[in-house]
């Protein structure tokens, strides 16, 4: 088939023809589904890797007249047909010049080898095609399906799996070579080819030319008709659940139809043989352009990449550690299962060095990766960082450190706490981050930050609904009453999770649906929310929650990965805008899940781990003051608050040095003697005893009124080694002091000898 060069772009490559026909006995299973996608979703938008499997039926006349008998020429052809069909996509998209590519994968193992059935299929009407498609899927060992349509599913994901694509869809051939008309009898839903749409199968006579293949795989990724009697031009479906705009019954005055080849007639034959699509035929099957860069919106989405880098000047070492994922663009298709899903992937993570070329700091190519690297580089100004996708050319936004000051990313308010050993209020190489360390963030009025925490745990049989302080809890459903509480279930944090009242069964259930789901209304709108989601469903669960604002606009939604029975994962939405009026919580494509431990807002009160790090996240453009004082009383920082601006949603990185001071709970003239009464004694190790009995091990605070110098070894808190150390100082001291009286004992002794006289008495 002749490709129209005049519709390729310059500056794009020429079209290539990627049709692959599979050895399966050479295949590897693939690691991972497009990022988003369930088992479910195996057609969502027409691009990546396709996964086309014909099945081709031979009749025995068991049951039904042999009509029809499979030739190997016609196999041949058959396949062929499709072969054709499905190659005419990827030629359509390369004349458009994008960035993007369209690849399909052949398994021609169900078409070489017809599968045996008792019946005719042309003779058969079209509706009664289970009658021969669901032996053969029984045949591939499909368990737990609950309807066919979810037999073909699993039989399509366990192709996709096998066959290392992204998505996959049957077609079953079945042979009319010798029927008069090459359709199914009168009185058929469908006389000729039909597909039955989101990546479940085609069904087509095998003497429909491969132009008929070609239109019913666009409904396979949720295209409409256009033609008369068709799809409506009001109906709308696909990722961004576009409107068939171009179908044939567009009232519009003006409207003129366009070639298409979801149309029929000359208008298809005119779209097949020019690669023509109309632009809202192109937008369901998810080809739209909205910037015009050659991206596809459903591409054209920027990574994410978090972390935080400190350089280390001593070494010429920069450090980064974080995280880099692809980023799905919300699903909007009013079919289907509505799962974001991307086929972006982070294929480098790049640097440059004072605003010089880019270079690869490290080779990624997953979709989701933690991301460690140490560059040897000399002392410089500024060093950038971001995540690329090569195929396709989107990034990550750009991460600046400036010089030796480290940096944090994607935080409203971040820096780190540092031990100021020279005491010179900057950061050297040689000094340690310091953990430990209280960072409180208040509004400029000192106003403390809307956050808040429910924790089921804290709850038994407490009704939460109208309670808590900040939210207001809610479970909608047509069989329940509105009550949440907790019960004892699989949890994600200690053994309570949140329940409601199932008023039919007249019993508390923990198992949250789209059909009964979980509401959080906040007093306050904020920018993040989270919340754990557990599995509860034996074929796996996906939590979902939903983010809305104050006049019910979705705004926001996290989805988890596939959970097993009791594995929990966080789900978490942000808006930078602050919008965030209430949430939804549910199981996400037909599954259940448990909800545990809610938390909503920006805590004004975070402590530093070992990395020394502090942040706030999600906070409103505005003014504030940051505190920073040290959990250790060894530890001083004598600087006041710091004033914060934040705009467009960041502000510059902040560093408090600590400087190193003698613990106050040491006594100064012996660091032993516990009661300060002068004496060492085995009272002063027993009175440290004691008070770990009372009080146990604990780092002192600045409140903590100062009884008995507890801490004899200056760390800034008291253990058993405190006690420890005042026993074996006793012990030493007593050595010492055993020693010392021998000594002065061999002294006096040497002080009365008489060498003279003992002269005379030596023979």
């Amino acid at each position: 088939m002749p490709f129209p060069p005049s519709r390729n772009r310059p500056g794009y490559p020429a079209p290539r023809r990627r049709v692959i026909l599979e050895c399966l006995e050479s295949r590897r299973l693939m690691s991972a589904i497009p990022l988003g996608a369930t088992p479910q979703d195996t057609a969502e938008f027409m691009l990546g890797r396709v996964a086309v499997v014909p099945v081709l039926f031979e009749s025995n006349g068991a049951i039904s007249t042999n009509t029809q008998n499979w030739t190997p020429q016609e196999i041949d052809a058959a396949i062929a047909k499709v072969r054709t069909g499905v190659q005419w996509w990827s030629d359509a998209l390369d004349a458009l010049g994008t960035v993007h590519e369209l690849e399909f994968v052949i398994d021609e193992s169900f078409a070489r080898t017809p599968f045996p059935t008792p019946y005719e299929p042309i003779d058969l009407p079209s509706q009664d095609a289970p009658l021969y498609i669901s032996p053969f899927i029984d045949a591939q060992g499909i368990k737990q399906a609950t309807s066919l349509e979810d037999a073909v599913r699993q039989f399509n994901h366990a192709a996709r799996l096998r066959l290392q694509t992204d998505w996959a869809f049957t077609i079953f051939m079945i042979d009319s070579s010798d029927d008069l008309d090459g359709q199914f009898p009168a009185g058929s839903d469908f006389r000729t080819a039909h597909a039955f749409p989101g990546g479940l199968y085609i069904v087509s006579p095998s003497t429909r030319p491969a132009s008929t293949i070609t239109h019913e795989m666009g409904h396979i990724f949720w295209a409409r008709d256009e033609y008369p009697g068709g799809g409506s031009w009001t109906d709308r479906r696909g990722y961004y659940n576009a409107q068939n705009v171009n179908a044939a019954n567009n009232p519009t005055s003006g409207f003129v139809q366009e070639n298409s080849i979801m149309s029929s007639g000359a208008l298809l034959a005119a779209s097949y043989f020019l690669y023509e699509l109309p632009a809202s035929t192109r937008a369901m099957i998810g080809w739209l352009d909205s910037d015009g860069d050659g991206i596809f919106d459903v591409a054209d989405v920027p990574l994410e990449l978090t972390g935080n880098g400190r350089y280390d000047a001593d070494r010429g070492v920069f450090t980064f550690d974080g995280n880099s994922r692809a980023v799905p663009l919300p699903n909007r298709n009013s079919w289907g299962t509505q799962s974001d899903i991307t086929l972006n992937r982070v294929d480098r993570i790049e640097y440059r060095v004072d605003e010089g070329a880019w270079q690869t700091a490290l080779m990624v190519d997953k979709q989701v990766s933690e991301i460690n690297f140490e560059l040897s580089i000399s002392p410089f100004e500024t060093i950038e960082v971001r995540a690329i996708d090569d195929s396709v050319g989107v990034t990550s936004p750009i991460l600046r450190a400036l010089g030796a000051t480290p940096f944090v990313s994607d935080a409203a308010v971040g820096g780190f706490a540092f031990l100021d050993s020279d005491g010179n209020g900057r950061m050297n190489a040689s000094e340690p981050m310091l953990s430990g360390v209280i960072a409180t963030l208040t509004k400029a009025d000192r106003s403390i930050l809307f956050a808040g925490v429910v924790e089921p745990d804290n709850y038994s049989n407490v009704p939460l609904n109208s309670i808590l302080e900040g939210v207001t809890l809610a479970a909608v459903g047509a069989a329940i009453d509105g009550r949440i509480s907790s019960i004892v279930s699989p949890a994600s944090t200690g053994v309570r999770a949140f329940r409601y009242l199932d008023s039919l069964a007249g019993a508390w259930q923990s198992r949250w649906t789209s059909q009964n789901y979980f509401l959080a209304s906040f007093s306050e709108n904020t920018g993040v929310v989270a919340l754990d989601a557990i599995g509860a469903s034996e074929l796996g669960s996906y939590g979902r929650l939903e983010a809305y604002d104050s006049s019910g606009n979705l705004i926001a939604r996290s989805t988890t990965t596939r959970l097993s029975v009791g594995e929990s994962a966080t789900m978490r939405v942000v808006d930078r805008d602050g919008r965030i009026a209430s949430v939804r919580a549910f199981g996400h494509n037909a599954t259940a899940v448990g909800l545990d431990f809610l938390r909503f807002g920006t805590p004004s009160e975070v402590v530093t781990g070992e990395d020394g790090l502090f942040r706030f996240d999600v906070l409103a453009d505005g003014d504030y003051l940051l505190t920073t004082n040290a959990l250790r009383t060894i530890h001083r920082h004598t600087a006041g608050p710091i004033a914060i601006r934040i705009v467009d949603g960041v502000s510059s990185a902040s560093i408090a040095g600590f400087e190193r001071v003698t613990s106050p709970w040491q006594n100064p003239n012996d660091a032993f003697d516990v009661d300060g009464n002068g004496v060492l004694e085995p009272l002063d190790a027993l009175r440290i005893i004691n008070d770990l009995a009372r009080n146990g091990t604990r780092i002192f605070s600045i409140s903590e009124p100062l009884t008995s110098y507890l801490d004899t070894n200056d760390d800034g808190s008291v253990t058993a080694l405190d006690a420890l150390q005042v026993i074996n100082e006793i012990a030493r001291r007593s050595v010492a002091l055993r020693v010392l009286a021998e000594q002065e004992s061999r002294d006096s002794v040497f002080a009365l000898w008489d060498p003279e006289i003992d002269k005379k008495f030596t023979p």
